[in-house]
């Protein structure tokens, strides 16, 4: 299962279509970018995208991808949400000193 941190950088490249650019908004080198996108195809046993001199594509199996990745992304942010309103209107959690 691949990590939010895989996902940003995935949807990332796959928005701006180079991994230099990737990279460059990610402030990590090309190359890091480049061995993540492997091991993330790696893991998933399926070829994201298309290399060209011209830029990145990506495959059928990379497009279907990207939009469950954004949807997963999108989910984990309304779930955090919804945990942090949940807390909020529980009150604060009890303070306990000493033994019980």
């Amino acid at each position: 299962m691949p990590d939010n941190k895989q996902l940003h950088s995935f949807i990332q490249t796959a928005e701006l279509g180079s991994f230099s650019k990737a990279a460059q908004k990610a402030f990590v080198s090309p190359s890091a970018l480049i061995q993540q996108m492997n091991l993330l195809e790696n893991k998933l046993k399926v070829k994201l995208f298309v290399r060209s001199p011209r830029g990145l594509t990506l495959t059928r199996a990379g497009e279907s991808f990207y939009k469950d990745a954004k949807y997963m992304l999108e989910y984990w942010r309304q779930s955090v949400e919804r945990a942090r309103q949940a807390a909020k209107a529980a009150g604060p959690e009890p303070v306990r000193i000493g033994r019980l």
